[in-house]
């Protein structure tokens, strides 16, 4: 950056000197190239990583264009397991018989994330659902990713003071033990969809086959969908596009606000269109993974609101007395 400065006669002690459009240029490609590597990194080490990685592509207020666009990849398409791992732990949370539960299973993986694969099946009766199968060795592979983890972030806010996310760390280390535990995501699903019936609130969150549920293996019910990232089925379909996230945001403020029972990973992969069979209305949001569920206590969620508020209205007193019964340092 310094070297074409120099080329261009550019003043490097002048801030304004960085938004020359051929040193934009520059930091554009590096960035690319970057995050490139980033990206395959993370592929390479899984577990927590992609998790880390999903965090960053969901935060264009602290990471570069380039580096949002390349990681949000890991949103939708993450690296497989083989078929082999995902019976083995079917057999040893289901039994040996594993098989007699189901009409049949598609070894074909559907989706993958950060703990565990999804795959298509039928149970007996015909009832279409998903295999949610924790990976092999995962529990082990994010004990350490989180230890690593927190040593790099100690590194970098002890150099980058306002660069410090040891908070986010903090957080994400009792989170990651109870999503590891999927008997955890099944009450989850029940807890929320409940709420969302009795708020009268119209999203779909798939059902689980609790007999069938272990701290390994999570069965639900099949929610035909496609992302709401892909413009050209939303238009094909004819969905109404606000009032699909009316939808989305009244059930996301309903979980936060009224419930404090709310999704706590609400990236796009997570979120789909409901393409139901039989149901005529198209702009219907479905929630996916509640393997990350947060909590607040009746007195944070009215601190909390009061932050939306005073941020909307834009008054300052309130904001900070927000913040203060938040428990947040200003």
């Amino acid at each position: 950056g310094k070297k074409l400065k120099k080329e261009l006669d550019l003043d490097d002690d002048d801030p304004s000197s960085d938004y020359h459009p051929d040193v934009e240029a520059l930091w554009a490609k590096e960035n690319s190239r970057q995050a490139r590597l980033v990206y395959d990194k993370i592929i390479s080490l899984r577990g927590l990583w992609v998790k880390a990685g999903q965090f960053i592509s969901s935060r264009p207020d602290i990471a570069a264009k380039e580096y949002v666009a390349e990681l949000e990849k890991l949103q939708d398409a993450v690296p497989t397991r083989p078929w082999g791992e995902v019976e083995s732990t079917l057999r040893q949370s289901l039994g040996a018989d594993w098989q007699r539960h189901f009409r049949s299973v598609d070894r074909e993986v559907l989706s993958s994330a950060s703990i565990a694969q999804v795959h298509r099946a039928e149970l007996a009766d015909g009832t279409p659902v998903v295999l949610k199968v924790r990976h092999k060795g995962i529990k082990r592979r994010m004990k350490q990713d989180l230890l690593n983890l927190k040593i790099l972030t100690d590194l970098l806010a002890y150099f980058e003071p306002d660069q410090d996310y040891r908070r986010i760390v903090d957080e994400w280390r009792p989170a990651v033990r109870e999503e590891l535990d999927l008997r955890n995501e099944c009450k989850n699903l029940l807890a929320v969809a409940a709420n969302m019936r009795k708020a009268g609130v119209e999203v779909i969150i798939p059902a689980p086959v609790e007999r069938l549920c272990s701290q390994s293996v999570l069965v639900m019910n099949f929610c035909e969908g496609f992302s709401p990232k892909d413009d050209a089925q939303l238009d094909a379909r004819g969905v109404d596009k606000s009032l699909f996230m009316r939808r989305l945001c009244q059930a996301f403020a309903t979980q936060i606000h009224v419930d404090g029972h709310y999704h706590g990973d609400p990236h796009p992969g997570n979120i789909l269109v409901s393409t139901a069979a039989g149901n005529p209305d198209v702009s219907v949001p479905v929630l996916l993974d509640f393997g990350l569920v947060k909590r607040f206590e009746p007195e944070m969620r009215v601190a909390f609101s009061k932050m939306v508020f005073s941020s909307f209205s834009q008054d300052l007193d309130q904001l900070a007395k927000s913040f203060k019964e938040m428990g947040l340092l200003i």
